[in-house]
């Protein structure tokens, strides 16, 4: 099976869609940016998607009910988030 590549800007990709379907590639990417770390979570950089602090709430649950991910949630930081295979 090969792979599809999407080679769009990330701000134009995301244009429609909910905000579960904006975090996960964002998500994505910052793994392929920093492979074998999770990923943390801020606030201020989903701000930049149209992506407030509770929808990131909502999107962190429905992708790991789905299987896609763990998240950690220390008191009081950022949700840092592994992926899943």
């Amino acid at each position: 099976m090969t792979k599809s590549f999407i080679h769009e800007d990330m701000a134009r990709l995301l244009l429609g869609l909910n905000t579960t379907s904006r975090l996960w590639p964002y998500l994505l990417q910052q793994r392929r940016m920093r492979p074998g770390k999770p990923v943390v979570v801020s606030s201020v950089h989903l701000a930049k998607l149209g992506v407030d602090r509770y929808a990131k709430m909502r999107a962190l649950r429905n992708l790991e009910r789905a299987g896609l991910i763990r998240v950690l949630r220390p008191n009081g930081q950022n949700p840092r988030v592994e992926l899943l295979e």
